[in-house]
C-alpha cells in the first residue's frame, strides 16, 4: 500500500507496467473514467467478480464456524432483547440492547432494524431500517431483524413476535 499522491489510478498503471503486466483483472466497482485509463494501457479489463462471488459461496470450516459464533452472538441480542425491552424504551434503545449484548464478546453490529408498532392497529409490517424515538407502549409488537457480525461473517436471526 502507498499513497496514491492524488494520481491513484496513475499511480496503479504505472506500478502495473513496472510489473510487466499484460491484463488486468478487475474486482469490485471502478469509475468508467480509470477503467478506460486501464483499458487504453492494458487491453480489455478482465471481469473477475463473478469468479470471485462463485469463490466466495463455497466456505472453509473456519469461514462456517465464524458464522456460528455471529449467529450465537446475534442469539445473545435476541435473548437480551427478550430480557431487558421494556415500555417506553425508544427504537434507538433497543438497538443499544443488543449492541450490548454481543459487543463485548467480539461482535460487531451487521444490522439491528426494529418495528415497534400496536398489535391493536398495526401501522407497519416489516422492520424499518432506521430506528426511530418511537416508544414501546404496553400491547406493541416488537419485530426485528438482527444480525451480528465475527470476522466480517454474520449470523442473522429475523423474528417477528411480543
Amino acid at each position: 500500500m502507498r499513497w496514491g499522491e492524488h494520481r491513484g489510478i496513475d499511480k496503479v498503471i504505472a506500478d502495473l507496467r513496472a510489473r510487466g503486466a499484460k491484463r488486468v483483472g478487475l474486482m469490485g466497482a471502478l469509475g468508467l473514467s480509470k477503467c478506460r485509463k486501464l483499458e487504453a494501457e492494458f487491453g480489455p479489463l478482465v471481469d473477475l467478480n463473478r469468479e470471485y462471488v462463485r469463490l466466495r459461496l463455497v466456505k472453509s470450516q473456519e469461514e462456517i464456524d465464524w458464522m456460528r459464533i455471529a449467529a450465537t452472538l446475534t442469539d445473545l441480542a435476541i435473548e437480551a432483547l427478550r430480557r431487558e425491552a421494556r415500555p417506553g424504551m425508544t427504537e434507538r434503545e433497543l438497538g443499544a440492547i443488543c449492541e450490548a449484548a454481543y459487543h463485548p464478546q467480539g461482535g460487531v453490529t451487521y444490522i439491528h432494524y426494529f418495528l415497534v408498532t400496536p398489535m391493536a392497529n398495526p401501522e407497519y409490517c416489516v422492520p424499518r431500517q432506521f430506528e426511530s424515538n418511537r416508544k414501546v407502549h404496553p400491547g406493541d409488537v416488537i419485530a426485528t431483524e438482527i444480525t451480528a457480525q465475527f470476522f466480517d461473517y454474520p449470523g442473522q436471526h429475523f423474528h417477528g413476535g411480543g
